[in-house]
């Protein structure tokens, strides 16, 4: 955590369709935005221009201008919005509300 809290963002280049991300979400809770690949799962955390940015996955070029463009616009703002998303979609209050409602939706139809 202390190194998170230290950078501008996240770089998260995966190539592959994985599951959800804590170092995405242990970045969110510090407001650190994410610059992603456009895979899978992570293109879904990841809001473009919102609370990090895209680039495609395995293209060099698309990397360094993802990253010249973060450089060029308001991370504050990027920040905030990162600290949100973990907020409304991460935090623990919200996690336990969604594993409450799995177990009784699996209660409710066993």
């Amino acid at each position: 955590m202390n190194i998170i809290n230290k950078v501008k963002s996240l770089l998260f280049p995966s190539k592959l369709y994985e599951g959800g991300h804590m170092t995405i979400i242990e970045s969110y809770k510090n407001g650190v935005p994410v610059i992603a690949s456009d895979v899978g799962n992570v293109k879904e955390m990841v809001k473009d221009g919102i609370n990090g940015l895209h680039f495609k996955a395995g293209d060099t070029e698309s990397l360094i201008r993802t990253i010249e463009e973060f450089n060029k616009i308001d991370i504050f703002t990027l920040k905030e919005n990162a600290y949100k998303e973990f907020e409304n979609r991460y935090n623990q209050k919200v996690g336990y509300i969604n594993t409450i409602s799995v177990y009784n939706r699996v209660y409710d139809n066993g």
